[in-house]
Order: structure tokens, then sequence, then C-alpha cells
């Protein structure tokens, strides 16, 4: 696996890289508090005796947290003392929690530090004023966490786990680390490919700027410099052009793509006067894929989609992965099944999962984990933690579509009610305002909106009739040859129609392999391997028989609690012959 120059096995923030890194995972103090009287007791500034031990970042639901409690606990408080290195002149540290859900609230030795609201997305927590250099300091959490269906929950049930709705989370659930940072310097820098040139535009920010700021970029391309330049900075924001051109290769132009995930290796000096303040490493990559007329292309080529549905629930740590080589054989096994995708379902992923995909050369599917109910609160909640997603996200290549509404969740009504319509275009519309190129999905599976790919979800278990039904596809796309029990909702909202676009079918299968004294829950079943392939078979056939269709998802790659159609169970073994599966997923329709 070529991993990019930098890379340090468990940093966070692969794609934005300083040298300093303090990993505060590990044992942490941590309290219940449901009688909410944490602050009368002063739990904000210092240890309770009653205190319990976690495993940060693992949820206190998780055997892997040592808690595993699945009751319900609306407010729990961590606690950590640490001690971090005395900052160089001129620095100062700051906390990072990658992930809490979903209110969090910091204190540093007793003082109200920050806040943030989400249980996704990546937040800062300035130390500069609030502890003395090198001296032992102590970091309280509070977080709180109900079971509110008016914001962003994924697959997080509100109430006892049941179906396809799995075990919640509470608290920090990602990595929480620090970092020695300049108090100017590189905020964020995020590359867009220009498709008419061998670049990649870099829209770059400042934190404090000041005058007589330089930014240096360098774009490395397997290990050899290919382009450098110094730009003079004359305000905190704005863009510059990176050339990617490689001379000594072909015609100059390396595309990233799945048999060759080329990477772009870009180092960002910033400079105040001849003195460098800041010094980021980053990557980037040539990829240029399209939704365009009723194809998908990839870097001018066409590709045909091949994605399965990954929930990233594992059976001993819930929503976080335990290290990253249990990413990476995840990865691995997705790829040896023939896939060249995947669809990442109701869950912002810890980024290192992203940046394996970039090595890997596996295209993803990013996908806004969806509220269950609409209220302004849900328009309010979604739609700011939608935009920092992106723009967190934003730089990886093997996110090739971003997905705002899955299966009308959150907008029960949108087949008829303007509003809940209105808020699947704005997400649309807020997703094209911050990536013009990359493909969007209004509202994924049923009753469109519109947007740059039109998809369907069918968990029909008759291939033939399943194949028959999209065949018939202008029937399908009018809603004339609606048909129970093959494609249950509309395909489009009132007022919306097919406009030409790419076609997927990217949600079908769930078929349980049901062994004998097995309960196994799944759209169907059966209850041989001889079956089990048979069934998966027809079915891809059925779809890729089919040129209307440019692509598909299978649900899905692992069990889930007591979600059991995976084409893998809870611990990662393939329930069939992994070759076996490969060849059916890999067919080319004719």
């Amino acid at each position: 696996m070529n991993h990019v120059s930098f890379h340090r096995a468990d940093y966070p923030r692969p794609g934005f890289v300083r040298d300093s890194f303090f990993n505060l995972n590990g044992p942490w103090s941590f309290a219940f508090d449901d009688a909410e009287e944490g602050f009368k007791l002063g739990y904000h500034a210092s240890i309770p005796t009653n205190k319990r031990t976690i495993l940060v970042p693992f949820a206190y639901q998780t055997k892997a947290s040592k808690i595993n409690d699945q009751n319900y606990h609306k407010v729990v408080w961590y606690w950590k003392k640490t001690r971090l290195p005395e900052a160089a002149p001129g620095k100062s540290y700051r906390l990072v929690f990658e992930g809490s859900d979903y209110k969090t609230d910091v204190f540093i030795n007793g003082r109200f530090a920050g806040s943030h609201l989400g249980g996704y997305t990546r937040f800062y927590i300035d130390l500069e004023e609030l502890m003395q250099p090198g001296e032992e300091f102590l970091i309280a959490v509070r977080v709180e966490d109900d079971n509110d269906v008016f914001r962003p929950r994924g697959k997080q049930s509100w109430r006892s786990p049941w179906g396809c709705w799995y075990t919640p989370t509470t608290g920090i659930w990602k990595t929480v680390w620090a970092e020695e940072v300049s108090k100017t310097r590189l905020e964020s820098m995020l590359f867009t490919p220009v498709p008419d040139r061998i670049a990649v535009e870099g829209e770059y920010e400042v934190a404090n700027y000041k005058d007589n700021l330089s930014l240096k970029v360098t774009a490395f391309f397997r290990g050899k410099r290919i382009s450098s330049c110094m730009h003079r900075l004359y305000a905190a924001k704005g863009k510059i052009l990176i050339d990617l051109t490689v001379f000594e290769e072909g015609f100059g132009c390396i595309y990233w793509g799945p048999n060759d995930p080329a990477l772009f290796e870009i180092e960002l000096n910033v400079y105040e006067g001849g003195e460098e303040i800041d010094l980021v490493k980053s990557y980037t990559a040539y990829r240029v894929f399209e939704a365009k007329g009723d194809r998908f292309y990839l870097n001018l080529n066409p590709i045909y989609l091949r994605f399965v549905l990954e929930q990233g629930y594992l059976p001993h740590s819930g929503m976080t992965y335990e290290s990253e080589s249990q990413m990476i054989k995840e990865l691995t096994l997705i790829k040896s099944l023939g896939f060249n995708g995947v669809r990442m379902h109701q869950k912002i992923e810890d980024e290192r999962f992203f940046y394996l995909c970039d090595i890997m050369g596996i295209l993803t599917s990013f996908e806004m984990p969806s509220p269950y109910a609409f209220h302004s609160s849900t328009v309010l909640s979604t739609t700011k933690e939608w935009m920092d997603a992106i723009h967190e996200f934003y730089n990886h290549p093997s996110i090739v579509m971003w997905v705002g509404i899955n299966e009308s969740w959150g907008t029960p009504d949108i087949v008829i009610n303007k509003p809940q319509q209105a808020f699947a275009r704005s997400l649309y519309e807020l997703a094209k305002a911050m990536d013009p190129l990359r493909p969007v999905i209004s509202n994924d599976g049923w009753e469109s909106v519109g947007g740059d790919i039109i998809t369907f979800h069918n968990y029909s278990q008759n291939a033939e009739d399943f194949g028959s039904f999209y065949q018939k596809m202008d029937g399908v796309l009018s809603d004339k040859n609606f048909q129970v029990n093959k494609q249950t909702r509309a395909s489009f909202a009132d007022g919306h129609s097919y406009d030409g676009q790419p076609l997927m079918i990217d949600e079908f299968g769930g078929i349980a392999y049901q062994k004998k004294g097995d309960s196994a829950w799944g759209y169907g079943s059966v209850s041989s391997e001889e079956d089990y392939l048979q069934r998966i078979e027809n079915l891809v056939k059925a779809i890729v028989s089919n040129d209307r269709i440019a692509g598909f998802c299978y649900t899905q790659i692992t069990d889930v609690e007591a979600e059991q159609n995976g084409l893998l169970d809870v611990d990662r073994n393939p329930k069939a012959d992994i070759e076996s599966l490969r060849k059916i997923f890999t067919l080319d329709g004719k």
C-alpha cells in the first residue's frame, strides 16, 4: 500500500498534517449525570469521587469503552489531566475533537473553553489563554445527547434498536488530540481540479492574517518536485493555481483512478517576512468525475459504478474503528469482492477511512446522516453540519458524489410538501455552491427533487420481476408502471421529473443467509450458500443487463446487530466464497 510519504499511523487529519501531534485517546475519567446536576457539583472544575474510567474514543454503549452500558443517559462527563510540552515562541496549543455526539461543552481548569453542536464533524478548542505552558491542566467535557428526531441521527435509533436501526452513540467517538500551532497560520486549503488545465485551484484561508505574509506551494509526484511557487498574500482568503504537469510521464497528465490512485503531495509553507511560521503537508489528485448525460465518466472515460453499502458499525466498538489496520482490512475485503466503490451510509466516517480510499483507489459516496422528522430546527441543524462536513472532507479525491437526504428521512411528506422539497433542494444547491464539480443527489432512493443522479431503492427478491420492472424504465420514471413490492415509492416528488441524468439502483439485495438455527433479519432470506449466490447473481444480472442503468450499490457489506444481510458477518468473515462473489459483482451484462 503506497501511503503518502508523510503518513503517520493514527494521525486523525491525514490531509492537513503538522509535525506536532499529541494523541489524547486512552483512559479518561467518566460519569453519567442523569440528574443533570454536574454544574452544581462542580464537575466542570474537578473530577468527582464517583467517577469511572472510559477508554476514549469509544462511546459508553460499546464494549471497547470498558463501560458497555446500552441504557439511555442524556448527559455524560469526561475528565483528563494532561501536560503538553512548552510551546515554541509564537506558538500555542489547541485541542481537536474529531467527533462528539451531540452538544459538547469543554472546560479547561474550570473555565469555559468552547462549545460545539453536531455529532459528526471536527471542532477546535484554543488553549492559548487557558493553561500555563508546560504545566498539568484539567480538561472537562460535558456532552448532552437525547433522542431528538429533528436533528441528524443517521442509523442511531431514537428508541430501542430495531431492524436496520442500531444502538445510539453518545459522547466522544472519534479521536481527541492536541497540536501546536502558530497564532498566524494556514487554516484551510481546498483543492479543486481545473478540468481544462493540468492543475488544481487552491482556495486558502489564513487565521489571524497580518501584512508581509507569503505562501509557498510545492508539489511533488512520487518523490520528485514538479512545481513550486511563492505567493505574496494580500488578504486572509484567496485562490491560487497549482501546476500538476509531470513532464517525465507521457502527456504530462497523471489521473487518479481505481487502477492507479496517483496522488500529488503538496507542501504549504507560510512565511512572515523571511521567517517560516507554519508548515502543513497535504495531498491532492487530478481527477474529474462527471454525471454526464445518462452515464458516469471518470477522467473522460465511461465507468460503471459497482458500489457496496457500508454502515461502518463494529461489533465491539460501535461507530468507531479500533485501528487503522481494521479499516484497511475492511476496504481490502471490499476490493477483493469486485466493488470499485463504497456508499458510506448515514454516517460521517473517520477521515482516515477516506484517506485509505484515496490511496487504494476506491470511489466513495459521501452521505449526510438524516434526521427523522421535519421542523425549522431540522433545517438549521442539518444545514450547518452538512456545510461543515463538505468543507472538512472536500479534498478527498475518492469522494465522487454528495448525498443530501436518504429515502425522504426527515422529509416524510416531500412528495407533496413544498417546504420539505425546498429543504432538499437547498441541500443540493448548497453543495453545488461549495463544490460545483461533484455530482449531488438530492433525495436518494425515491421522491427525487432533481439533482445530478437519479437513484432507486428496491429490495424485490424475485429477479425476473425486478428485471422486467426496470426494463420499462420510461414507465418507472413517470410512475406509470408503479407497482407495490417492486418500487414502492414514487420516483419524483410532485412538480419534478426526469431530465436525462444517470440512473442507479443504489440499494438492492439485502439477502440474509439464514443458516440452521439462525433468526437472521434481512429483506429476504436463503438457507444455503448455493441459493445465496444464485439469488445475488440473478439480481445483479437483472441490473447490469439493463443499458439504462449506469451503476448499482449492493446492500450490504457486513451484518450489523439485528440486520443480518451482509456479505460478511459482524466479524468480517465472508458468508460465501469470495471469488464466486467477485465474479458475480463484476459481471458485464453481455
